[in-house]
């Protein structure tokens, strides 16, 4: 069984829209919106890298990221907890051609519900 529930994958892919948290090189923290963010399977979520230099830089970094995805008119959401798998690999015809910035793998004890 994965770790994505039928309400968390639902939430994603009709949202899209997720802030992605990521930590520079300095310590300090970037946030960065991403309209991209889908559930690849049970288990990651992922992102294009349309223009995501500065989070691609920082996932290379250190891999650690946080991804809120919130149902603005409902005030409900999610906070995924993770690990980038591979930022910036490109996958080719499985997704689409366009480059994704990587699998996040989420394990279960940090996904969190508001």
């Amino acid at each position: 069984m994965g770790i994505l529930t039928d309400d968390m994958r639902r939430m994603v892919d009709e949202q899209q829209l997720g802030f992605i948290a990521t930590v520079c090189p300095d310590g300090t923290p970037n946030l960065s919106p991403k309209g991209t963010t889908a559930a690849w399977d049970d288990e990651h979520l992922v992102f294009a890298d349309i223009c995501s230099p500065g989070t691609i830089a920082n996932l290379r970094h250190n891999p650690v990221l946080e991804i809120n995805v919130v149902d603005r008119l409902l005030r409900k959401g999610y906070r995924f907890k993770g690990t980038a798998d591979n930022p910036q690999r490109s996958l080719g015809s499985t997704r689409s051609s366009s480059s994704m910035g990587g699998g996040v793998r989420l394990p279960s004890s940090t996904i969190s519900c508001w």
